[in-house]
């Protein structure tokens, strides 16, 4: 009888052990609970309404990236233990953007995005370097940050924070420690193109080709990529001068990354090919 009474009084400590360890688990997290701000000011193209933010450990044994796609765009709140991380943000998530793509962002050095392959009914491609017609991009606002350094300090003063609440929520602003401040800059330019045009009452429609122009971003280098890309003019405003009815201007805009990486500033590195369809 004795060994069953004694049986019960270990199995009994050890359930208060248990439940003992669970709750100190509970209140001593072993991640510290960071907030990451974000500040849109400098980006005037659009006012976002949601952004993605994503979290690279580094160092050796580094873990899977972190991503938190949110409709907040002042901040973002991550759960991590310490060590070294990059992070990188850009305004609202791959699903709704329709001319980009987004490529190799398991890692943050190949983190891209680029523009989407277009289909032409006139453009033939010449299959030579830059011959892949693509797109123009939207407007999209990207700010990367590397070494941010999370210590065992901080992983501490959440716990001290969660052992000061009743209730605690790692979600909370004021429960969470600022460890970096990232703000977006727009990385899609618009090109212009103006051709002046005498006998301009003759032209009855323009098309045209911009060859040499960036495939896409590195978004944790902050620079455009090598490869080379088309994109096409299609629209045009015709305006007749003023002056001289006979004059006149047609104009075109895209939207396009800029140059590649490694351009030399060169004539013959863009190539713009005009095509004028006359009335006759």
């Amino acid at each position: 009888m004795r060994i069953f009474y004694t049986l019960g009084w270990v199995l009994l400590m050890l359930c208060v052990v248990s439940c003992s360890h669970d709750e100190l688990c509970y209140h001593h997290p072993h991640d510290a609970s960071l907030r990451i701000d974000v500040d849109w000011s400098k980006f005037v193209e659009e006012v976002p309404t949601g952004m993605s933010v994503i979290v690279y450990p580094q160092g050796e044994g580094a873990g899977q990236p972190v991503t938190q796609l949110t409709n907040t765009t002042t901040h973002a709140i991550f759960a991590l233990p310490a060590g070294r991380y990059h992070t990188l943000v850009y305004n609202q998530s791959p699903s709704e953007y329709g001319s980009i793509s987004f490529r190799g962002m398991d890692k943050f050095e190949t983190a891209e995005v680029y523009a989407n392959t277009t289909d032409s009914r006139w453009y033939v491609t010449r299959g030579d370097e830059g011959g892949r017609v693509v797109t123009e991009p939207e407007w999209l606002g990207t700010d990367y940050q590397e070494d941010m350094i999370v210590t065992p300090e901080m992983v501490d003063q959440t716990a001290q924070e969660n052992l000061s609440q009743v209730v605690y929520s790692r979600g909370r602003v004021e429960n969470s420690t600022p460890i970096g401040l990232l703000t977006p800059l727009n990385i899609v330019y618009t090109i212009t193109v103006k051709v002046h045009i005498e006998g301009i009452y003759n032209l009855r429609s323009a098309r045209a080709s911009l060859s040499g122009l960036a495939e896409g971003f590195w978004l944790g280098k902050g620079k455009t990529t090598t490869n080379k890309v088309t994109q096409l003019l299609e629209e045009w405003k015709l305006t007749i001068g003023p002056a001289d009815p006979t004059r006149g201007t047609i104009e075109a805009k895209i939207t396009c990354f800029g140059l590649p990486d490694g351009h030399q500033g060169l004539p013959e590195e863009n190539e713009l090919m005009l095509s004028l369809l006359l009335v006759d």
